[in-house]
């Protein structure tokens, strides 16, 4: 054999062999450690709600699936003597839901039979799983899947050509956990689509790349429903983060409990805060009226507009074009025009007033859009006012600028590039990472969402936001048979130091999931709280601020080192009647 052959046989099997082995090595290892598993004790059931006795030093993450299982007779080689395994009966599945220190909270994935007190749960252990293949080249990695997560009850491989659509299955006879590998990741989905975690998968042709495999270069366009198909779908990528980050950004004990500043007249349903020459101006709305309050250590009643007869108010937002030009308050309103014979269709009848002498005068009003206020340039005032056309199928529609010019406020298309589904409701244009891009943050059906130069960084689970200010409305309008659909109206987030460190960490509202399923509900909702989110070692992490509150959150900001928020107790879904409160919470120096 020569040794032109020699050199090309060398090169051949380093092309089969070695370089699938670089691609996927990294993938086996890292889905390995993710999954690894953890053993606990269901401690308490109370209602939908399931408490076991794992936390986050056992590795617990929100999002994580946990088996509950009656352990059953052992199986013995009779030749060896050798346990080979159990015949363990799975009553079903959990999800986690919330971690608190020494205990989780989860919910049921599908039906569960007969869980009680003391029965053990198995994180990521004796759930079924399937491997999709959208390539049809991941055999190998499918294989080592399999070697690596023994704990996992596989049901088998399907490439790209025997994939089903399992939408239209009995949920609980799907797969618990589903591998989906494609272009450039293997996802990992649970049973309702939801993704758990996606890994970077690098192919032959990145493999001498300098990008890092933890930095996976992920095509990323808007978040959309859960898709089970065959079809290539945007990836979610998130890092798992450390013990030791997380506790850096868990700042629950750090500070005081909040302190009551003062007591609303009345439900609010949505408050936004701004600063105006040092001074704390916060305005709220129940719905109908606008108030605008001056806040010290107290509140003070400084301009009320209660004839206001153009829809009704579901958000208000400061806002200021100019650095030393007025304050003017952009206010997001529907009202409905009969104009079929069975529903109405919901249109929108937003106004922005003029904030001037403690007094609000109405500028413009009857504006077809729901209505945001950003600070684009980070000099701490919101400058941009943007408008979405309101869509019956999507909600959220095409977004214009709206400017304040000689002739009036005019709307202009976007200079500026935005996701596709981006709300201008509950959500933030801020630099969370320091290298002077700015980051597109909103938060949508209980999920926030950081996205960075059309990349998604980051993926909360689902218990984010919980606004008491809702929408309800028919999608077909005019039709024998109403379609009926629901939006909120989210508090946006804020950005601010909180640990003092000169880097800014993002703080938005967080709730439990029932206030999702029955807002208004049952004295106003659930649980709230406020989660901080930091960009720390190039990942988003996240923490706690502040003790939980029984009631939703109407209203936030973080300022003159304190955050402040809103909460308020509805006392039926029914009427606007209920209790609000201004709290403020210290923050360390």
């Amino acid at each position: 054999m020569s040794r032109s052959s020699i050199v090309l046989n060398i090169i051949v099997f380093f092309m089969v062999f070695i370089l699938p082995t670089l691609g996927s090595a990294g993938v086996i290892a890292d889905a390995t450690n993710y999954f690894k598993p953890a053993n606990g004790i269901l401690i308490a059931i109370q209602d939908d709600d399931y408490i076991v006795n794992l936390d986050a030093s056992a590795g617990v993450m929100v999002g994580d699936l946990l088996s509950i299982v009656t352990p059953g007779e052992k199986l013995i080689d009779p030749a060896s003597g050798a346990v080979l395994g159990n015949l363990d009966t799975v009553k079903g599945v959990l999800k986690i839901t919330r971690i608190r220190s020494g205990f989780s909270h989860a919910r049921a994935m599908g039906t569960i039979s007969k869980a009680q007190k003391g029965d053990s749960v198995r994180r990521y252990q004796n759930l079924t799983a399937i491997f999709q293949d959208q390539q049809g080249t991941g055999s190998d990695l499918y294989n080592q899947l399999v070697s690596g997560l023994p704990s996992l009850e596989w049901q088998g491989y399907y490439p790209v050509q025997m994939i089903q659509d399992p939408s239209s299955d009995d949920p609980n006879e799907r797969a618990q956990m589903t591998f989906v590998l494609t272009g450039n990741s293997l996802k990992v989905q649970d049973s309702t689509g939801q993704v758990i975690r996606s890994f970077p998968v690098v192919d032959q042709s990145t493999t001498l790349s300098k990008t890092p495999a933890h930095q996976p270069i992920l095509p990323v366009v808007a978040p959309s429903p859960p898709v089970t198909t065959s079809v290539s779908q945007p990836v979610v990528a998130w890092e798992r983060p450390s013990q030791k980050n997380l506790a850096q950004v868990e700042y629950t004990a750090e500070y005081p409990g909040y302190q009551t500043l003062g007591e609303f007249p009345g439900i609010v349903l949505m408050a936004d805060f701004t600063l105006d020459h040092g001074q704390h101006l916060l305005a709220r709305s129940d719905g109908s009226d606008l108030n605008v309050f001056v806040v010290t250590d107290h509140m003070k009643l400084v301009a009320a507009e209660d004839d206001i007869n153009h829809g009704k108010i579901h958000a208000v937002a400061w806002w200021r074009p100019e650095v030393e030009g007025p304050l003017y308050l952009a206010v997001t309103a529907s009202s409905t025009e009969s104009s079929y014979s069975t529903t109405a269709e919901t249109v929108f009848t937003s106004s922005v007033y003029r904030f001037s002498g403690g007094q609000l005068s109405l500028g413009v009003h009857s504006l077809p859009y729901l209505l945001g206020t950003f600070d684009r340039d980070s000099d701490g005032h919101k400058e941009t006012l943007l408008g979405q056309n309101f869509d019956l199928d999507t909600v959220y529609g095409v977004i214009r600028e709206l400017k304040l010019e000689k002739d009036g406020l005019n709307d202009v298309e976007l200079d500026f590039e935005l996701p596709l589904y981006f709300p201008v409701q509950g959500s933030l244009l801020a630099d969370l990472t320091g290298d002077g891009k700015t980051e597109t943050i909103y938060t949508r059906k209980g999920i926030l969402y950081i996205i960075s130069n059309g990349k998604l960084q980051y993926e909360s689970s689902r218990q984010m936001g919980g606004s008491l200010s809702q929408l309800t409305y028919d999608v077909n309008p005019g039709q024998a048979d109403a379609l009926f659909s629901s939006v909120a109206f989210e508090v946006p987030q804020v950005v601010a130091d909180i640990d003092g460190d000169g880097r800014p960490e993002l703080v938005a509202v967080s709730a439990e999931s029932s206030v999702f399923r029955t807002p208004g509900l049952d004295s106003g909702g659930g649980e709230s709280w406020l989660s901080v989110i930091k960009y720390q070692n190039g990942r988003f992490v996240k923490g706690t601020l502040g003790e939980k509150l029984e009631k939703p959150i109407q209203g936030l900001t973080v300022s003159q080192g304190k955050a402040m928020i809103v909460m308020s107790r509805k006392d039926s879904i029914l009427n606007q009647k209920g209790q609000s409160y201004l709290l403020a919470l210290p923050l360390a120096q």
